[in-house]
């Protein structure tokens, strides 16, 4: 029995997990973008959490949240993860085994953005916005903020001086927040503008908080102590990097 239990835990050392979107766009972009580089997966269920890459045998995929994406790989619970880099610039933790191994795959490109009501002529830059916080701190009121990125948002903010505000963190649609009147303004992704200019929102003109797109992250702790997983990972790299070329 202690043989067999040892064979077990072996084999399964020697399997690399790749965790990608489990819906949304992303999902579909991946699978596509996937299929493009020659790695299928096959995925028995739509409610399934794991599958298969039809090429590379030894590759088991993991279907998760795109919100919960780098928090996995960062816990080590997957080897690698195919995420919008915002999500996992978010998410990062300093001196984290996760790291980005290729941040612009080509696909589900978007920033995120400060934007502002239309309304609001004089709010032109960051430094417009971080005026404007003032006066609002000067009348006993705060900015308030809404987004579903704390993170970036704050360390954003904080940079440009705009130092007195009030952060609201959403699950669902930032956009109408403006206009439902539980925030003044919005920090939120963004591929074309029409959802914030349908919104009655724009864009601050030098208020992009960071670029994203498709990446590749991997758990380098975990990639190192298998020469196997190692192995596989590097021929996920292969087959991206001819597709990049072509």
């Amino acid at each position: 029995m202690a043989k067999s239990m040892s064979n077990l835990s072996s084999s399964a050392s020697e399997i690399l997990r790749l965790v990608i979107p489990s819906d949304g766009a992303m999902y579909q972009e991946t699978l596509d973008f996937l299929a493009e580089c020659g790695m299928h997966v096959r995925r028995p269920s739509a409610r399934g959490y794991t599958g298969k890459l039809t090429s590379i045998s030894s590759v088991e995929i993991v279907f998760q949240r795109t919100a919960d994406i780098s928090s996995r790989v960062e816990a080590g619970d997957a080897d690698i993860g195919i995420v919008g880099y915002d999500r996992f610039a978010e998410s990062r933790i300093d001196d984290s085994d996760a790291a980005v191994v290729i941040p612009n795959l080509g696909f589900g490109k978007c920033a995120l953005v400060v934007a502002v009501p239309e309304s609001w002529v004089d709010v032109e830059s960051m430094s417009d916005l971080a005026d404007l916080a003032v006066i609002f701190q000067e009348t006993n009121r705060e900015l308030r903020v809404a987004t579903k990125y704390p993170s970036l948002t704050r360390k954003f903010l904080y940079r440009h001086d705009v130092n007195y505000f009030l952060l609201s963190v959403l699950s669902g649609t930032v956009e109408p927040a403006p206009s439902m009147g539980y925030a003044d303004f919005i920090v939120d992704l963004t591929a074309s503008g029409q959802t914030l200019r349908e919104n009655h929102l724009k864009q601050v003109a030098d208020g992009t908080v960071v670029q994203s797109e498709g990446a590749l992250i991997a758990n380098r702790r975990l990639l190192s102590q298998s020469d196997k997983k190692t192995e596989l990972f590097q021929e996920i790299i292969k087959r991206i990097e001819a597709q990049r070329l072509v």
